[in-house]
């Protein structure tokens, strides 16, 4: 691809020649190269692919829209990362759910205020945590939303409800970043 400087016979071209070359502008330059070849039709993953694009696009722009939102999307920002604006934080956040790393049932013998962990993460922030507990037969025993220790991705549950058998509990975490994107994990206590 030659890049030709200072070369009146050039200067300012663009578009393509013979339908074999495109001259292109760039930073005061006149890029020559060859014509590209037309894609061929995109594959169903790459179409989906495509839509999540477009509406991660659409919800960055709503969003930074609201000053809350673009003040909170700005603290993301990392130029180490090449992350360099709040557009750009809220494009991932969109494409990106939360990782539920852990649930920690040590503490919980079935009595109430006990806590239960769990260790959820973003690559922007984790929004909320739910827990619900449920009996082996499927049946709630008590849901809630867990609290955010602060650490790493730490989020803290307290029980509410006395259980008498704890073997065959099914504690569900159900993490959610602020574009709405949620991951599940269940964790059976045996």
């Amino acid at each position: 691809m030659p890049i030709i400087e200072n070369n009146p016979a050039v200067a300012g071209a663009s578009g393509t020649l013979g339908n074999t070359l495109v001259y292109k502008q760039y930073n005061g330059k006149t890029i020559i190269a060859n014509k590209g070849k037309k894609r061929e039709k995109l594959s169903e993953k790459q179409e989906e692919q495509v839509g999540r694009f477009k509406q991660a696009t659409k919800y960055a722009k709503r969003e930074l829209q609201k000053p809350e939102m673009k003040s909170l999307y700005a603290k993301g920002i990392n130029k180490a990362k090449f992350i360099m604006s709040a557009y750009n934080v809220a494009i991932a956040d969109f494409l990106t759910p939360p990782e539920i790393k852990e649930i920690d049932t040590k503490d919980y013998t079935g009595e109430a205020g006990q806590l239960i962990r769990v260790r959820a993460t973003d690559d922007f922030k984790v929004k909320s945590v739910t827990i619900t507990l449920a009996d082996a037969e499927g049946e709630v025993i008590e849901t809630g939303e867990a609290q955010e220790r602060g650490k790493k991705g730490l989020w803290r549950y307290t029980t509410n409800i006395r259980r008498l058998a704890v073997k065959g509990t099914v504690v569900t975490a159900v993490a959610k970043d602020y574009p709405g994107n949620t991951t599940t994990q269940v964790f059976t206590m045996l």
